[in-house]
């Protein structure tokens, strides 16, 4: 059976994924990332997380000046499904201020998001930036997604996703561990060393507050980042895969405040603690 062939019979039969995973966790080289993010000295309470469900997020701003801006705008239909995301920019340039408007639309299709069209406008030239393809099995659960080219399969163990193949190939993946709460606490992803031609995995550990994230009425849905800017950063199964709001993974960290309803109200972010970029949410409830 060639490699391919291998890839796919794995991919869509979770259990054999699983026997198929844990035998590839023997591999005798394994680089670890070490972490220790900060986190608060004085613990908060929880917050019941069915708060997170009374709310949807209207609007994230990050703002440095008035010629340095950045305002996302969320848009739901009436099941409270995510439908538009309008993220507007603007950047001074020697020619003068840039405003383009990056717009993603989401098509839902037998009660599933099937399809994300991305596209930019600026100067009243509207471009496209490519599509999101969601596949589900016959539970529902999201088993490979694709963009442009990128194809990414994933594989489930007690309902959560704890395998991810990258790159169209068996050769890279990530293996996830969760803690009690339901957040990603460890991924083991298997790289290649360039040099020796050898895999290895490289491991990185991740740590949450106690607080329910940010309702973008995206569901179960943890491969597409509603957040901007944050795709780059951590991967956005991690972020959107788990239960609570993260706060570091070794090399990029995160901080927040939180309103009333212990909802995240802003969230300071920088690749070391004291060297933050403020992003601030804007909240409305769930009608």
């Amino acid at each position: 059976m060639t490699i391919r062939k291998l890839f796919i019979y794995l991919a869509f039969s979770p259990c054999l994924l699983a026997v198929f995973f844990f035998s590839c966790e023997k591999e005798k080289n394994e680089q670890v990332v070490q972490t220790q993010p900060p986190s608060n000295d004085e613990p908060l309470p929880p917050v019941h997380h069915s708060v997170r469900d009374s709310f949807l997020v209207d609007s994230v701003a990050w703002y440095e000046s008035a010629e340095n801006y950045k305002l996302c705008k969320y848009e739901y239909d009436e099941l409270n499904r995510l439908k538009r995301r309008v993220l507007k920019t603007g950047i001074i340039e020697y020619s003068g201020m840039r405003i383009e408007l990056y717009i993603d639309t989401f098509l839902y299709s037998n009660g599933r998001l099937e399809k994300i069209e991305k596209s930019v406008t600026n100067g009243g030239n509207t471009s496209s930036l490519g599509y999101f393809l969601f596949f589900y099995d016959n539970e529902g659960k999201i088993v490979k997604s694709k963009y442009v080219n990128n194809e990414t399969c994933y594989g489930y163990h007690n309902g959560r996703v704890d395998s991810i193949y990258w790159e169209n190939t068996s050769d890279f993946y990530s293996l996830l561990d969760y803690d009690a709460n339901g957040n990603v606490i460890r991924e083991r992803r298997r790289c290649l060393e360039n040099t020796t031609g050898q895999y290895y995995f490289q491991t990185t550990n991740y740590n949450y507050d106690n607080r329910p994230r940010p309702n973008f009425g995206m569901g179960d849905n943890f491969v597409y980042e509603p957040l901007m800017g944050m795709g780059t950063v951590v991967g956005n199964y991690i972020r959107n895969g788990s239960t609570n709001n993260l706060l570091g993974n070794g090399y990029s960290y995160w901080s927040y405040e939180y309103n009333e309803h212990g909802l995240p109200k802003a969230m300071y972010t920088g690749r070391f603690p004291g060297n933050s970029t403020k992003w601030q949410f804007f909240y409305k409830a769930v009608e």
